[in-house]
């Protein structure tokens, strides 16, 4: 579930596509002392907060989180502070990333839960402008959730040092490793190879593309992948490995692509039976290939799924009339972990004002109805910045000062993975500054996404 600042706009100011996320919140609360707070999430029920965003303003607002009922709240800081880690939570938890303020730590509740901000002098236009995004998981009645405590999170403060080096610097025993293929890959062939038999998961996969052009090469050669029997990966290199159109270097929680052009990942992607692992190089030059793969033991159960990564492209798309790029319809149960998408525009104006739009298992209205694009990867103002960080990373923006030529962004879901039971459907709205003064202009969208499933859980996303 999220809370976040809705958008209207003069122009779009109905229906899906309105356009102005600020100063919209859940209520204002007069205090006794004739104190205001602006509610930005409140929900009942036990819970936990599992996101949030904040762009880089209201640096001297005051953030409040009351639990379970209280008056008083149990956490109230300097809220610009706490979400670009300088206050009790750090780095990699929280931290500023172009622009945009990102609190990943997650805070668990009993009973309920409310976040309030008040304006404390700061420099807001009533009503307040802020924009923001929290994301909190809603359990079933009676989960049994122990309350956040701030002496407790004093007393595991060491321990979640160690968590946060791991997320920024992740290892893998490599005790099950082996070279796959070093060999030049020709135009239009393909290499299989059947992975060790029985039940296990792989745990690594690396592979090393050299050709004369790099990004018409990543995006040519693909990687295909089975599991006992379904084949639930086809995607092409660069984007599989969130490096999108082109070797693009960054390091996230479950991939690393290097500036010598290895590209890893850390997916688990377990298997009953048996796996065959194919690399199809699609474009007509030839490439030179490496595959280094690692293997770790698996038990496999009734809640044991696959990993899916699937694709699509649409070129040539129209900001106007404003539309819904589809990132995947899944149909069936399971997990959907992330994205990374590849947008090439011919225009300067900016791309990313368009919100993500998430419905899961037949839902009229999205659980998740986002602020923009650029707010779901954790940046803002669209900000040509390169970053990573453990869940979300910007590693290509266009060379010029503008926003003319290619932008990759990714985003890794951990505790916001969004689990569905027979369907998820994700939209991303294509909304460019330039539709608010009819500005006609011309997009590419790429995406690669990824997610767990059952046997009988399907994907699509249809290439145009």
């Amino acid at each position: 579930m999220q809370s976040s600042a809705l958008k209207t706009d003069k122009r779009h100011n109905e229906g899906f596509f309105a356009n102005k996320e600020i100063g919209n919140f859940v209520r204002i609360e007069e205090k006794g002392d004739g104190q205001k707070e602006w509610v930005l999430m409140e929900h009942k029920g036990p819970g936990a907060i599992i996101r949030m965003w904040a762009p880089n303003m209201a640096k001297d607002a005051i953030f409040r989180i009351y639990f379970d009922g209280s008056e008083e709240p149990a956490i109230e800081v300097n809220m610009m502070k706490l979400f670009y880690g300088e206050d009790f939570v750090s780095p990699p938890f929280a931290a500023l990333k172009a622009r945009g303020g990102n609190v990943y730590l997650p805070i668990p509740y009993e009973r309920a839960c409310k976040v309030t901000v008040d304006k404390n002098d700061c420099d807001w236009a009533p009503p307040p402008d802020l924009f923001y995004i929290i994301q909190y998981r809603a359990y079933a009645p009676g989960t049994v959730v122990e309350t956040f405590d701030m002496k407790q999170y004093e007393v595991n403060r060491q321990y979640l040092n160690e968590v946060g080096q791991f997320l920024t610097n992740p290892t893998i025993e490599m005790n099950m490793s082996e070279m796959l293929v070093d060999t030049i890959l020709n135009a239009s062939n393909k290499l299989v190879f059947d992975l060790k038999k029985g039940s296990r998961a792989v745990n690594y996969l690396e592979v090393k593309v050299e050709a004369e052009n790099m990004e018409d090469a990543l995006r040519t050669t693909k990687l295909i992948m089975e599991f006992d029997g379904a084949q639930t990966i086809d995607c092409p290199l660069g984007d599989f490995f969130g490096s999108g159109a082109g070797l693009n270097p960054f390091n996230d929680w479950m991939r690393t692509v290097k500036k010598t052009g290895e590209m890893c990942c850390r997916w688990i992607m377990p298997y009953e039976k048996n796996a065959v692992l194919k690399v199809e190089n699609g474009g007509n030059k030839s490439v030179k290939l490496k595959v280094k793969i690692n293997f770790q033991p698996w038990q496999w159960d009734e809640r044991s799924m696959y990993f899916h990564a699937n694709w699509g492209i649409e070129r040539g798309i129209r900001n106007l009339p404003v539309s819904n790029f589809n990132f995947i319809n899944i149909s069936g149960q399971g997990v959907y972990v992330g994205e990374t998408l590849s947008i090439i525009n011919y225009s300067n104006r900016w791309w990313g004002e368009g919100m993500e739009k998430v419905s899961i298992d037949g839902e009229t209205f999205p659980s998740q109805f986002g602020t923009g694009t650029e707010d779901y990867y954790g940046y803002a103002w669209g900000d040509t910045k390169i970053f990573d960080a453990p869940f979300h990373a910007q590693p290509r923006v266009p060379e010029g000062p503008d926003f003319f030529g290619t932008t990759v962004n990714t985003r890794i879901r951990s505790l916001d993975a969004i689990p569905f039971n027979s369907s998820l459907n994700l939209d991303m709205e294509v909304l460019t500054q330039g539709a608010f003064i009819d500005e006609s202009c011309e997009l590419d969208y790429g995406v690669a996404t990824f997610w767990y499933g059952f046997k009988k859980s399907v994907g699509t996303k249809i290439s145009k």
